[in-house]
């Protein structure tokens, strides 16, 4: 009798873990909806960069958009768009896979209804936790955007740091690598970089700084293949038996005319040495013509039960002159300045799954 009565509860376990398993892998094949999405737009509306993933209103034989108009929605109100206010594409923003995306006009969020005071710029940001797409054929769809926030922008964008972005083969959990280089003729620190709303973000990256001939090393060290040297030769290049590396540096310049071997030692604090780093406190210093590296990848956002998309377009703060002399005589927030990027970072976030 006792084995009997066991029965049942074993079963309905059985099948509570089947349907739980089967929801949850149903969550991770469907397409947008519910992720981390982080954008920017300049408060007058002249530049930004938002976008959200979601396939409704898509005709994937046709190709045709037949989107008619979309809501966005927080707990201070709702932001009505139509075309061309909001558009449909489908980027490719991974290797050989385009994805359906909504693009908004930046001038859109001058007036959007809600925001709130960043802790490292002193600029507002709004929070959105709702999609409503209506289509042409009277179909509505309703999607939970789960981490979304648009921070807006003052002034005007700055000509002294170029930004351009490595793309990552899929496998990896890099979300992005930003190599960004110092055109202006006086120093500049990096101070921050904001990529998602602080229940999203864990604030953890990883960068460096420094002349550009340690690029390929750093670059070899955020695509997973460091220059390792072997055991063998005395610890100097052009010795005998001088350090050889494990495997070539795939996609990268060969360093060896670059100072591997210094590099390959630097001391944990070298602000040259690619390590993890507060995402709010990166005071990365950069003289004319230095480059830095910002690698950001899983770990840089917060666990969710199962895989959500993640689409950021991140925002750097930075100053004039170096960590610890800037130009400036402060370097609070108020006398940060912000540059928003137009590079997305794309992927996914960890999950307990």
């Amino acid at each position: 009798m006792r084995l009997g009565a066991a029965v049942p509860p074993l079963v309905l376990a059985l099948v509570l873990h089947g349907a739980v398993v089967g929801w949850t892998e149903r969550l991770e094949d469907r397409p947008g909806g519910t992720g981390v999405y982080f954008g920017w737009a300049h408060a007058n509306g002249t530049d930004g960069r938002f976008q959200l993933l979601a396939d409704a209103c898509v005709d994937p034989v046709a190709e045709r958009h037949p989107l008619l108009e979309v809501a966005l929605t927080n707990r201070d109100g709702t932001l009505l768009l139509e075309p061309p206010a909001v558009q449909v594409s489908r980027p490719d923003l991974v290797f050989g896979a385009p994805v359906t995306v909504y693009s908004f006009d930046p001038a859109a969020f001058a007036g959007a209804p809600g925001s709130v005071r960043h802790d490292a710029l002193p600029l507002r940001t709004v929070a959105l936790d709702r999609l409503v797409v209506r289509c042409r054929d009277h179909a509505e769809v309703t999607m939970r955007l789960g981490s979304a926030a648009v921070m807006l922008l003052d002034g005007a964008p700055t000509d002294a740091l170029t930004v351009s972005q490595r793309r990552v083969p899929p496998a990896t959990e890099a979300l992005g690598i930003l190599v960004i280089s110092n055109d202006a003729e006086h120093p500049v620190t990096l101070r921050s970089l904001t990529y998602a709303s602080g229940r999203a973000s864990t604030g953890s990256v990883r960068g460096a700084a420094g002349e550009p001939a340690y690029l390929p090393l750093w670059l070899a060290e955020a695509y997973g293949s460091p220059q390792v040297p072997t055991a063998t030769g005395p610890a100097s290049p052009g010795g005998d038996g001088a350090a050889r590396t494990t495997r070539p540096l795939a996609g990268t310049v060969d360093p060896a005319s670059l100072t591997p071997w210094d590099a390959a030692y630097l001391d944990p604090d070298d602000p040259r040495a690619l390590r993890e780093r507060r995402a709010d406190r990166l005071d990365l210093s950069m003289q004319p013509g230095d480059v830095a590296v910002i690698v950001v990848d899983q770990r840089a956002l917060r666990r969710t039960l199962v895989q959500r998309p993640a689409l950021l377009y991140p925002v750097i703060g930075y100053t004039l002159g170096l960590d610890g002399e800037p130009l400036d005589s402060a370097t609070t927030p108020a006398h940060i300045a912000a540059l928003g990027l137009d590079t997305a970072l794309y992927g996914h976030s960890p999950s307990w799954r």
